[in-house]
Order: C-alpha cells, then sequence, then structure tokens
C-alpha cells in the first residue's frame, strides 16, 4: 500500500501498515498547528509551518526512527518539489519541446509567476526534504524515486527521472547511491529485483 497522504501524517499512516509514502516530509501534515483528524489542512499553513522546522528538529528525528522502525519506504520525488523554488529548475530545452504548446505556455506563465514570488517558503522547504531524505536513508530507510506529472506539466517521465538522480546527488548522495535509489531500490521494494 501506498499513498499520498494530506489528512492524516506519516506517522499515523505508518501506525496503520503504509508500506510507502509518496513524496516525503513536504506532505506530512502532522506538524501543522491546529490539524484536526480526518481534515486536511491548508497546504499554505502546512507548508509554512514546517519551513519552521529543521532536520535537527526532535519531531523530524522522532519521525524518521519511526518510519525506519516501522519499515515504511519513502518515494523521493525532487523535480516536482523544485519546480515551486523560485529560481531553480533548469528550463531544458528538450522538456519544453517534449510539452504540447499550450502546456508550455502554462508551464512558463507558473514559472514567471514563481519567479516574482518574494518571502517564498519553498527554498528552506526544498532544502529541509533534500535533507529530510539524506537523513533517511543515514538511519536505514528505504528510499525509491518517482515523478508527478504536476498539475501544470513542470515534470515529464524520463526527462524528470534523470533529473532525480541529479537533485540526489546534490542532496548529497554519492552518484552510485542516487542510481540505485533510482532503479534498484524500486525493483527491490516491489520484490522484483531479480527479474528486473
Amino acid at each position: 500500500v501506498t499513498g499520498h497522504l494530506c489528512s492524516i501524517g506519516l506517522t499515523e499512516a505508518a501506525d496503520l501498515g503504509i508500506d510507502n509514502l509518496e513524496h516525503g516530509l513536504m506532505v506530512d501534515t502532522e506538524f501543522t498547528d491546529g490539524k484536526q483528524p480526518d481534515v486536511c489542512p491548508d497546504p499554505r499553513a502546512a507548508a509554512a509551518h514546517l519551513a519552521t522546522m529543521s532536520i535537527d528538529s526532535a519531531q523530524i528525528q522522532g519521525l524518521i526512527r519511526h518510519l525506519v522502525a516501522r519499515h515504511v519506504a519513502v518515494t523521493s520525488t525532487l523535480p516536482v518539489f523544485e519546480t515551486f523554488v523560485p529560481g531553480r529548475a533548469p528550463q531544458d530545452a528538450r522538456v519544453l519541446d517534449a510539452m504540447l504548446p499550450e502546456a508550455r505556455v502554462e508551464y512558463l506563465k507558473s514559472r514567471e509567476r514563481l519567479a516574482g514570488m518574494k518571502d517564498s517558503p519553498w527554498p528552506k522547504l526544498f532544502a529541509l526534504e533534500m535533507a529530510f531524505e539524506r537523513a533517511f536513508v543515514q538511519q536505514g530507510g528505504t528510499l525509491l524515486a518517482g515523478l508527478d506529472p504536476t498539475g501544470y506539466g513542470g515534470v515529464i517521465a524520463g526527462y524528470g527521472d534523470q533529473r532525480e538522480v541529479e537533485l540526489l546527488v546534490e542532496a548529497g548522495f554519492a552518484p552510485v547511491e542516487a542510481i540505485q535509489i533510482a532503479t534498484s531500490n524500486g525493483a527491490r521494494f516491489m520484490g522484483e529485483d531479480r527479474e528486473i
């Protein structure tokens, strides 16, 4: 069982028996002030609260220990989050050429809007997600790699998978570790590593 969460946090999902968590810390709502059971908090409020936290916080370190103890994997989707960070996500001509013209226009509009954002929490959130993934693996967690098409076409399969490996290296993984996360870890998680 794998999922993208909202109304429950990562700890609760682990306690319920989930096997894999999509996207990592950035979708964890359990630390949001005033979080109500079975209700998705406002994404801006959740992001704003996460942006005040540190990888060294007792809450995040406790979460990592809990996920590792429960053998819950995490799927990294760094290319998705990179598109929210003003001034990040290279405008790769190959990616732009792969988009339908209408999608390219919407994507470029979205990037322009992001570039003008003042006081965006995303630079800090992106760095926190990278640190979370690195700490999770260092403490024995299984990290997988995947993508999400995003609502505006900012991440395309193939190109996004390549970018994921680059971002894992930027997060502190050795190139060989990043390739393993993006390939054999997924096969092993699915029980297909003898075939794939």
